[in-house]
């Protein structure tokens, strides 16, 4: 999953220099080319954010499971927990740099005069760019060392119950009620 996160961020960050580009040539331009990229980039970048948070949500359940129904060492639980409160941080980071600068367009585009807030609107997508380039750089190693984590876990899971060790007859299952009794 982290290479198909790196693609997708890849993909992402193109798609956001594209759009500073156009914006840049705005001017001279259609400046409508712009805001229909720059909405697109914006779409793009919330689904690739989405995408990042499912990630750290579905694993979490994995390994919350693998754990429970194995008695495994929670140690590798709590670090995915710690992983996963980083990476909403920098996922916050990502979706904030989008909206203000999509706000700061919105109100250079509704602007009265020609060069109305172009600064402004500069200077925060310049700043989002470079930031959202960081943020999916740390966002891939988190992706990365979570799936560690992951690994490890599952590979202990796979390992007892290749052993014998049934799963279903974990003592945690049976304080939590779940244990079949047919």
């Amino acid at each position: 999953m982290p290479t198909i996160f790196a693609t997708m961020a890849i993909a992402n960050a193109l798609i956001l220099i594209g759009t500073a580009v156009l914006g840049l040539l705005a001017e001279t331009l259609h400046p409508e080319r712009h805001i229909l990229l720059a909405l697109f980039t914006l779409i793009i970048t919330c689904l690739v954010q989405t995408v990042f948070f499912m990630y750290f949500a579905v694993t979490g359940k994995l390994m919350i499971q693998a754990v429970g129904l194995s008695d495994l060492d929670n140690t590798p639980l709590i670090r995915s927990r710690k992983l996963k409160s980083l990476a909403m941080r920098w996922l916050g980071v990502v979706v904030v740099a989008a909206i203000v600068t999509s706000i700061t367009g919105a109100a250079r585009w509704h602007s009265a005069a020609a060069h109305d807030g172009s600064y402004l609107h500069i200077l925060t997508a310049s700043l989002a760019v470079g930031t959202m380039f960081v943020a999916f750089y740390q966002e891939y190693n988190l992706m990365v060392r979570n799936s560690t984590l992951l690994s490890s876990v599952l590979s202990e899971y796979t390992r007892l119950r290749a052993a014998g060790d049934r799963p279903e007859d974990s003592p945690a299952l049976t304080r939590a009620g779940h244990q079949d009794d047919g």
